[in-house]
């Protein structure tokens, strides 16, 4: 009976300490969640002990020791979007739109995006972490009122307008630099210039900057910007505007303003088109007139060309001409000095020989057809020589005479 019940209890006693062990790993599995803490390598985590109350600061990304202390996380880098109710982008951690009043009295809402970051310093974020306490308030309470308040101090630096047109890029620059920097410290002024809608003089409060080129930008501050008293950075060059929404009053008036300045750009350009219209016309008169002119320097040239090609033609002909006759002049000279020389030598017998045949035979044809008396019908007396043929007599006389007058010699020379 008494061995039963010990080993009745025993069975309970293994039991229950088999019960706590399980209880006491439950618990101690639950608690590993604060003995060790791991670390995103976009994160930087600030553990405080649970005794001493000592903060530490975490970088590296890794399992680091947490020894049940307190963990607040920070994320290295950020961003900030101010947005409209209508805009897609829209979250429940987005922000209003930045409000911002100009120069002429004319105000907006502009929605703008920007990236920030944590310091890297231990002692920079330890005394973010002591003053905030959380990203959140980091973000809502420091860098957001440090934008709402460069946004303030931005729009005096200029016009309604000025921020809807030609200067919008200077109004972002600005916003972001007195954001990183400080506010600016400036000197007001008052002008007077035209309303270019009611074309009316008005007085206008110009608002400038005081140059100081050992301060940042070049110009003085009021006060140093909080987010470089903590280290925290605005990414060069991602402050964006998205949008921007006037009252309707201002917006009215920049679209009255942007219409009359339409309307004088389109008469400027007008204006321009007739001009350049004008220098084209006189520019294409000039070009007819020019090549006019030209055409008729190509036929002046051609006809030029063509009446010194007819002069060097005659020219030519002429020089041809001298020489034809030179040439035929020579060839006289020459074919008379020829049958001179010729004639000197022989005494022009050949000639005088054709001269004496030809009469010869002129004679010889004649004489048989001439029916008349060749001689007296009655002769008185004796002839020299005896009787004679008077026909032949006459021949010979005939004869004679053509050699003697042609000086011919028909003898025919004896040897010595």
């Amino acid at each position: 009976m008494v061995n039963a019940a010990l080993k009745l209890d025993n069975k309970i006693v293994k039991r229950a300490v088999l019960g706590v062990s399980v209880i006491l790993f439950i618990l101690f599995m639950f608690s590993m969640k604060s003995v060790f803490q791991n670390i995103g390598a976009s994160e930087i985590v600030v553990i405080q002990s649970p005794v001493k109350g000592t903060l530490n600061v975490y970088k590296t990304e890794g399992v680091k020791l947490q020894g049940y202390g307190h963990v607040t996380i920070y994320q290295k880098a950020s961003q900030i979007d101010c947005v409209f109710e209508d805009d897609q982008g829209r979250t429940k951690d987005s922000y209003e739109p930045l409000d911002i009043r100009f120069n002429d009295a004319g105000k907006a809402k502009m929605g703008t995006s920007v990236r920030w970051e944590m310091p890297m310093e231990d002692e920079k974020v330890i005394a973010l972490h002591r003053k905030y306490g959380s990203q959140e308030a980091i973000e809502r309470d420091l860098v957001m009122r440090t934008l709402e308040r460069s946004s303030y101090n931005t729009g005096p630096l200029y016009s309604s307008r000025e921020s809807y047109a030609e200067k919008r890029a200077d109004l972002l620059s600005s916003v972001e630099d007195q954001a990183r920097f400080g506010v600016y410290k400036t000197k007001v002024r008052s002008e007077k210039r035209i309303d270019p809608l009611t074309n009316e003089e008005k007085t206008v409060d110009i608002v400038e900057l005081i140059p100081n080129p050992n301060a940042p930008g070049g110009y003085e501050r009021q006060t140093k910007s909080p987010l470089d008293e903590f280290g925290i950075q605005l990414v060069p060059g991602t402050l964006t505007i998205n949008r921007v929404e006037y009252d309707e009053s201002v917006q009215a008036q920049i679209d009255a303003q942007q219409d009359a300045i339409m309307k004088v750009q389109t008469a400027i350009a007008k204006a321009k088109e007739a001009e350049q219209n004008a220098i084209t016309v006189a520019e294409q008169g000039k070009a007819t007139a020019a090549g006019q002119k030209w055409e008729q320097e190509a036929i002046k040239a051609k006809n030029v060309t063509m009446a010194e090609s007819a002069r060097d033609v005659a020219a030519l002909k002429k020089q041809e001409a001298e020489f034809y006759k030179a040439e035929q002049v020579l060839r006289g000279e020459g074919d008379a000095e020829r049958k001179r020389l010729a004639m000197q030598a022989d005494g022009a017998l050949e000639q005088k020989l054709a001269a004496y045949t030809n009469v010869m035979r002129a004679w010889a044809e004649n004489a048989p057809k001439y029916t008349g008396a060749w001689v007296p019908s009655v002769v008185m007396g004796d002839q020299p020589g005896g009787t004679a043929n008077g026909a032949q007599t006459m021949m010979e006389l005939l004869s004679v005479k053509a050699a003697r007058d042609l000086g011919l010699d028909l003898s025919i020379p004896s040897k010595k």
